[in-house]
C-alpha cells in the first residue's frame, strides 16, 4: 500500500502453518511466459535488517536508455515521482511534452498532474501505455550529473491500474511475475475464488476467518504483513495480551501498528493459511470500513499467486 520505511520494530516471528493436511503439489514449468524478475528490497530498523520489505521491478520509460525501478504495489496507483524524474524532463523534451500539469489527481491529499499516454517498458517491450500520475515533490531528488552515472534509479510505483484487463501471475519462490491475456493449461487445476474490485480497480479478496466471511484488499505493497486490519476486528479475533509494536513511515507520516497472534483459522477458498500475527492500524480505522483491512505478501512467500484482473478471480498454486 505504501513504500514503507521501518522505524520501530518489535516483530513476532511468523509461525509456520500447523495444518497437517496434505495438499496436492502443482509444479509450475511455464517458461514461455515473458517473466519479469522482481527484487526484494530490504530495510533496517533498530539494528535489524528486514530482507523482504518491498518488491521492486525493473522498468524503462518511452525510448529512454536508462535503468529504473519501481515498487510493485497493488494497493496504490501507478505514479512517477516528481523529484526523481525532474532531471530527465530537463534533458528529454519529448518526455516533458507528455507531462500535463493541468490534469489534476488527488494523491494523499496533494494535487498531481499526469504523463499522457506514457509507455512503460519491461524486457525491451511496451507492457502498458497509459496516463500515469506525476507525483510532484515526492521521491529522491536527482541531479543532471547523477542521471548520467549509469546506476539504477528508483523513480516510482507500479500499481493496480497497470494490471487492468490482464492476468497477473506472481511466482514468489522464483522472484518473478508476468502479465498475460490467458492462462496456460498448467493452471487449469488451480482453485480460484471470486473477488471484487474497489473503485480504484484494486482486488478485494474473500476470506473465511473462524466461521465468518470477510473481505480484504490484496496489497503487494504491504510486504511485512500477512494481514493488517482495523481495531474492531483485531480486538475480536486476536490474542491482545501479546502485543508487538511496529512503526511505519508512509509518505512522510508516521503510522503506528500493533500486532497480536490471530487465534482463528483463515481460509482463502479451500486453502488454509498459516498461523500468523495480525496487525491493527488505528490510523486507518475509518479507511477499513467495507473491508477488514489488507492482505500482504507474507502468506504467499512459497507459493505462486494468480490475480485475474479480467474476471476478478484469485488463485493460490501450491509449490
Amino acid at each position: 500500500m505504501r513504500h514503507y520505511t521501518l522505524l520501530i520494530l518489535v516483530l513476532a516471528t511468523l509461525s509456520s502453518s500447523s495444518d497437517s493436511e496434505e495438499r496436492e503439489e502443482i509444479t509450475i514449468t511455464v517458461d514461455n511466459y515473458d517473466w519479469i524478475e522482481f527484487q526484494w528490497q530490504g530495510d533496517s530498523a533498530n539494528g535489524r535488517y528486514f530482507e523482504h520489505a518491498y518488491m521492486y521491478i525493473p522498468i524503462s520509460l518511452e525510448n529512454l536508455d536508462y535503468k529504473f525501478t519501481a515498487q510493485f504495489d497493488l494497493g496504490a496507483f501507478t505514479a512517477i515521482y516528481g523529484n526523481s524524474i525532474e532531471p530527465y524532463l530537463t534533458k528529454h523534451i519529448d518526455l516533458r511534452t507528455k507531462l500535463d500539469t493541468t490534469s489534476k489527481h488527488i494523491l494523499d491529499g496533494m494535487e498531481c498532474g499526469e504523463f499522457v499516454d506514457l509507455a512503460i517498458r519491461q524486457n525491451g517491450k511496451i507492457v502498458k501505455q497509459f496516463d500515469v500520475i506525476h507525483y510532484a515533490g515526492y521521491g529522491e531528488t536527482l541531479t543532471t550529473d547523477s542521471i548520467n552515472s549509469g546506476t539504477v534509479k528508483h523513480i516510482g510505483t507500479i500499481g493496480a491500474d497497470f494490471c487492468e484487463n490482464k492476468i497477473l501471475i506472481i511466482d514468489y519462490p522464483n522472484e518473478r511475475l508476468t502479465l498475460v491475456d490467458s492462462l496456460s493449461s498448467v493452471f487449469l487445476q488451480v482453485n480460484f475464488v471470486d473477488c471484487k474490485k474497489d473503485n480504484n480497480g484494486r482486488i478485494i479478496l474473500p476470506l473465511t476467518i473462524g466461521k465468518k466471511d470477510y473481505f480484504a484488499m490484496f496489497d503487494t505493497g504491504s510486504s511485512i504483513f500477512s494481514i493488517a486490519t482495523n481495531s474492531n476486528f483485531w480486538k475480536e479475533n486476536c490474542d491482545t495480551s501479546v502485543i508487538d509494536t511496529l512503526g511505519l513511515q508512509a509518505w512522510g507520516e508516521t503510522i503506528m501498528t500493533y500486532g497480536s497472534p490471530l487465534n482463528k483459522d483463515v481460509f482463502i477458498g479451500i486453502t488454509k493459511m498459516p498461523k500468523t500475527t495480525c496487525y491493527k492500524i488505528p490510523a486507518y480505522d475509518n479507511y477499513f470500513t467495507e473491508e477488514i483491512g489488507l492482505i500482504g505478501n507474507v502468506w504467499f512467500k512459497n507459493q505462486v499467486v494468480i490475480v485475474d484482473f479480467k474476471t476478478n478471480r484469485f488463485g493460490i498454486v501450491d509449490k
